[in-house]
């Protein structure tokens, strides 16, 4: 039996806060757009949410960052993206935070969503994991829950159906292909940290630098 999502009818009613700023000013970070910009298929409701992974995802659930070891938070990266309109251009960024090495990631461009933004600064992390990470992985933190959700959940049935819904191409195909052939080659979590709040902890003070990084 499939249940009502309950944020279906304003994830279907498009408006257009969907298209700027970072992937959740217009809501709580908690709110999902992802099934909308999934491909642009008709709104026929039932088949769209249909989504049901047909196996295991080969990304898995992370710890907090607290919990890590010395050695897994020096491959422990909290990431972010953001859009922004500059001269009529609607221009992303994605950046990414390493608090053990005080290292930042960053990459800009031109064309994209907030969204997709947010889904290439995960990428961009794992992509640049080498022999240095080893049998420690990669260990990502995004206040995303549409780019967490998609990479514990939903990824498998895209990879099933070579990354479309309906015959149209999931958004971000290349770089969740990218993602699923690096996760089958090293261990990759993925932890989904709340965006804004008022705690004081270590999740809370390198989410907050890395949004910064990516404004």
């Amino acid at each position: 039996m499939r249940t009502q999502i309950p944020i279906l009818t304003w994830v279907m009613s498009n408006p257009t806060t969907h298209r700027i700023g970072t992937a959740q000013d217009a809501s709580e970070k908690g709110v999902s757009i992802l099934h909308e910009q999934v491909a642009d298929v008709p709104e026929e409701r039932e088949r769209l949410f249909e989504v049901q992974p047909l196996q295991e995802s080969p990304v898995k659930a992370g710890v907090h960052w607290d919990e890590l070891t010395p050695e897994k938070q020096e491959v422990a990266w909290f990431t972010d993206g953001s859009c922004r309109y500059h001269a009529g251009k609607r221009c992303w960024k994605a950046g990414a935070f390493n608090p053990r090495r005080a290292q930042t990631l960053e990459e800009m461009g031109e064309g994209k969503s907030s969204q997709w933004a947010e889904l290439k600064a995960v990428h961009m992390v794992i992509m640049q994991a080498g022999p240095r990470a080893g049998p420690r992985g990669v260990h990502v933190y995004t206040d995303s829950w549409s780019v967490a959700q998609g990479l514990l959940t939903w990824m498998p049935t895209w990879h099933a159906t070579d990354w479309k819904i309906q015959s149209k191409a999931v958004w971000g195909r290349e770089l969740w292909k990218e993602i699923w052939e690096k996760a089958e080659e090293i261990p990759i979590t993925v932890t989904h940290v709340d965006a804004h709040t008022t705690r004081n902890d270590s999740e809370a003070l390198y989410n907050c630098t890395v949004d910064q990084i990516v404004k």
